[in-house]
């Protein structure tokens, strides 16, 4: 007789915590969804989950990418030669070390590390605008789309035209400007 009563109140227990799971799980799936509400509402797009799958739109994310290595790849050319021409052994020995400490107190040495401050300064926008529009896009964030546009104009009057030319048209398609900028 106590076995019984002892099951039944263990039977019940199970049930109680199988309509906790249930109602965790509901609880759950609406944070969710007003999580995606508040995103929308905070960023002013309408996400669209299919966009992602868009043959297009994902090659013109790998376009970004390219462009930020190709200006990294030739930011990093273009210091090693401002480098080599202010510094009269750009060695990573101590001798360099050495020969990089004369040059700064002669001064060429200075003026080779503020022409670097200055390329670096000027050119980083062609490294950083793609990797930040893409990283926005993936986020469904308005200031990536601009971002990606502002990147990609940047490469338009380079030999990388073509590729620029191309992420731009993907980011100026009716599909895309109706995610990042919705009829109100």
């Amino acid at each position: 007789m106590y076995r019984d009563g002892q099951t039944a109140e263990i039977e019940s227990l199970r049930n109680d915590v199988a309509r906790n799971d249930a109602a965790r799980a509901e609880l759950l799936r609406q944070q969710v969804a007003l999580r995606a509400e508040l995103h929308r509402l905070k960023e002013g797009v309408e996400p669209d989950a299919t966009l992602g799958r868009h043959v297009p739109y994902q090659r013109m994310q790998k376009v970004l990418l390219a462009l930020a290595i190709v200006a990294s790849i030739a930011l990093t050319l273009g210091l090693r030669h401002v480098l080599a021409w202010a510094v009269a052994e750009p060695l990573m020995t101590m001798q360099g070390v050495r020969n990089f400490g004369w040059s700064v107190m002669h001064g060429r040495g200075v003026l080779g590390i503020a022409a670097t401050g200055f390329a670096l300064t000027i050119t980083m926008p062609w490294v950083l605008l793609p990797v930040l529009g893409r990283r926005g896009l993936t986020g469904d964030h308005r200031w990536g789309w601009l971002s990606a546009v502002a990147g990609a104009a940047l490469f338009v009057p380079t030999p990388l035209m073509p590729l620029a030319v191309f992420a731009l048209s993907v980011l100026f398609s009716k599909r895309v400007r109706a995610i990042y900028f919705p009829p109100r």
